[in-house]
């Protein structure tokens, strides 16, 4: 799985702020993305079109966690977890700073 088109389905569905996170060697995943979400619609979105994606590549659905009236959607497709957040929690949590030792890529839309 590539964390490329999980970013390009992001960026095609108007998500902002997209990170990339090289954690490879840790055992919990090779790549975390994190990207925010403008509402819990928007949320629900992202978090339905990445699994979608990681649902085609895996021949099963994928592991969601947390509800989009939280604020936060953890999509995890083995390799890659993915994390969709708003402005909120993502400054709360501020994930790419715990990561912060982990080679960090932000992409542009």
């Amino acid at each position: 799985m590539n964390p490329t088109e999980i970013v390009t389905i992001l960026n095609e569905n108007k998500a902002r702020d997209i990170s990339v996170l090289d954690i490879q060697g840790n055992n919990l995943a090779d790549f975390m993305i994190i990207a925010t979400a403008t509402s819990d619609v928007h949320l629900r979105t992202l978090s339905r079109e990445v699994a979608k994606y990681g649902k085609s590549l895996m021949k099963q659905k994928p592991n969601i966690n947390g509800p989009s009236s939280s604020g936060w959607v953890l999509i995890d497709l083995d390799e890659i977890i993915v994390h969709v957040m708003l402005d909120e929690q993502r400054n709360f949590y501020a994930l790419e700073k715990l990561w912060g030792e982990h080679n960090q890529t932000p992409t542009s839309a």
